[in-house]
């Protein structure tokens, strides 16, 4: 977990034009989730990039605009958010 935390924390601190975080919100308490959530959507605000790896609907739904859908290792779907996590949620519903 502090691992996770200091590598946001320097990642944000270095301020690269384009930030690859991979489940970091996942990790760590509720306090740290929402900073890490507030850093990343001040981050947006200023027209930076940012990859978002996640399984976590929610949090790509609050936080991206466009998703892209991979599975084993293939690209299913490329788009605006919403319409990519609808049909993912139907891939999960048929393959439960």
């Amino acid at each position: 977990g502090m691992r996770a935390r200091l590598g946001f924390s320097v990642a944000f601190q270095v301020d690269p034009g384009v930030l690859l975080v991979d489940e970091v919100l996942g990790v760590g308490d509720a306090e740290f989730a929402k900073k890490s959530s507030a850093a990343m959507k001040q981050r947006l605000k200023s027209e930076k990039t940012i990859v978002l790896v996640s399984h976590n609907a929610t949090t790509i739904r609050q936080l991206c605009s466009r998703s892209v859908w991979i599975e084993s290792g293939e690209t299913k779907m490329e788009g605006v958010t919403a319409d990519v996590l609808k049909e993912y949620e139907k891939f999960i519903s048929v393959r439960s």
